[in-house]
């Protein structure tokens, strides 16, 4: 999480026993080192303010001067923003917490039990999810306001469905699967209430590693099938492709960011990627030619057979490092 991008700077530790650092987005050149901010392990920006945490108790630093505007006394395990409020788990303390983002000051801490891991803020009201459980909390009070269980998914030969809970359209979706090709619902739950207000199905009976995701307007799961939440309709699947374990991949600027995987299971396209969605009539017809595929490097044909043996741990000879593809 120690990274983060706003505008035209990136605030990232580069290593884990490094001080955070504002690099220019452009050039990657060192801008501002943050070296009295600590080793953070989760970086947050908002409202021109940088979040810290982990290395330390949660605090709040000035992104142009570095100085220190408030610290809290725990440390966090997740942190989340929403409503000119910091929200997360105090270290140790067994309490949730809410402070101001702008003085530190504390509104609330409470003994959550139960609730899970916090997902998200949204609208006055956060989201956790603990196992196959949604928990909604007021963000005002710490109040609990409604749960909502999916049913337990039997797990099959193919894998079962990695629980999940996201925004969209106004409505707290939950994903319910059944086990063999029983096909999955996706249920959308009145953010006040907790009832169910809409449920899609999708074509995929099962998801694999990596657990869906969802846009405003689709849900991207298994083979990278696509299925519109309005309309319920299925969009289409690519099955070529297969976003990064545990991970997945993340919609935006109307494109889908698979990154690299590195699943075995069957032939599909390799390396960072970005995905549109192309109108049949933008399609081109014709196949580009290899050589204009193919860009010689000053190294092209000047390579040699090394030996893994001749290879050290630091070395980096080729994409993923070594041809086990460990990276």
């Amino acid at each position: 999480y120690a990274l983060v991008a706003a505008g035209d700077r990136v605030y990232v530790a580069l290593a884990p026993n490094k001080p955070l650092e504002c690099l220019d987005a452009a050039t990657g050149e060192t801008l501002i080192e943050y070296k009295e901010a600590g080793i953070p392990t989760e970086v947050l920006w908002h409202k021109e303010t940088l979040i810290l945490a982990g290395g330390g108790p949660v605090r709040a630093i000035d992104p142009k001067t570095g100085k220190q505007l408030w610290k809290h006394e725990f440390d966090s395990i997740r942190t989340i923003i929403g409503d000119g409020s910091v929200f997360f788990y105090g270290k140790g303390s067994g309490h949730f917490i809410s402070v101001d983002l702008a003085t530190g000051k504390e509104n609330w801490r409470k003994k959550l039990e139960k609730v899970g891991e916090i997902q998200f803020y949204q609208d006055g009201i956060l989201y956790f999810l603990s196992d196959n459980t949604t928990n909604a909390v007021s963000a005002k009070d710490g109040k609990h306001l409604w749960s909502f269980s999916a049913p337990r998914e039997k797990k099959s030969r193919k894998g079962a469905r990695i629980p999940v809970v996201f925004f969209a359209q106004g409505l707290c979706w939950n994903t319910i699967a059944a086990s063999g090709e029983v096909p999955c619902h996706y249920l959308g739950l009145d953010p006040v209430t907790g009832k169910e207000v809409r449920r899609v199905s999708t074509a995929s009976p099962h998801s694999r590693c990596y657990p869906d995701v969802f846009s405003e307007n689709y849900v991207y799961s298994i083979d990278f099938s696509c299925d519109n939440l309005k309309s319920g309709e299925y969009s289409f699947g690519a099955n070529f492709i297969r976003p990064t374990c545990i991970v997945s991949g993340i919609p935006a600027n109307g494109l889908f960011y698979p990154f690299v995987g590195t699943c075995m299971c069957t032939p599909m396209c390799r390396g960072m990627m970005a995905v549109a969605a192309a109108k049949p009539e933008e399609v081109k017809k014709e196949k580009p030619k290899w050589e204009a595929l193919l860009e010689k490097g000053p190294a092209y044909g000047k390579t040699q057979d090394v030996a893994i043996k001749d290879v050290g741990q630091e070395d980096w000879p080729m994409f993923r490092q070594n041809a086990f593809r460990s990276s």
